[in-house]
């Protein structure tokens, strides 16, 4: 798993936090989502609980229900870590090694050269393998961290080139 999004354009612009930004976001690659299930049903903390989408297998988020019984109010992020006194979130977000929409994992024979993530607005897109891979070790509000290769380059594509630098929120405080 690496930093990605929101999270990703804080690390760029000032290695922590945006100030409006009030979670954090990841990205897994979804073939590890069953381990997440394993440790959601472990009473790993007290004061952490990891719930996961039911419907995390179902690639287009339209599709999805919200489960708000089992206090599952998001659909986009396959699962989301939280602090069960403050809701303090980390979403985590879905990657694939493969497009979802056009093509069938089970005949993919070999290793695709780019991976498949949401863009800002919910659509998949597909960027080069080498922006990610290999992750790198970054500091993050002083935290270790994994962070893709290129953030630069992700969060241009993502975002734009002037979201390296500037943010498009203003804080009015």
């Amino acid at each position: 798993y690496w930093i990605s999004y929101g999270t990703l354009v804080g690390y760029v612009q000032r290695r922590g936090l945006l100030p409006h930004d009030h979670d954090i976001d990841i990205i897994m690659m979804t073939d590890d989502t069953p381990q997440l299930i394993n440790i959601s049903r472990m009473n790993f903390s007290s004061d952490y609980e990891i719930k996961v989408q039911p419907q995390w297998h179902i690639v287009d988020d339209t599709h999805r229900s919200y489960f708000l019984e089992q206090d599952i109010n998001f659909i986009e992020p396959n699962a989301r870590l939280f602090h069960r006194k403050t809701r303090y979130h980390i979403d985590i977000f879905p990657a694939y090694d493969f497009n979802p929409l056009y093509a069938n994992k089970s005949i993919e024979d070999k290793q695709s050269e780019n991976l498949t993530i949401y863009d800002t607005k919910y659509n998949w897109f597909s960027y080069p393998r080498s922006w990610t891979y290999p992750l790198k070790i970054c500091y993050f509000s002083d935290i270790k961290v994994l962070c893709p290769a290129e953030p630069e380059k992700l969060v241009a594509f993502l975002y734009g080139s002037y979201a390296i630098t500037t943010s498009n929120k203003k804080c009015v405080n």
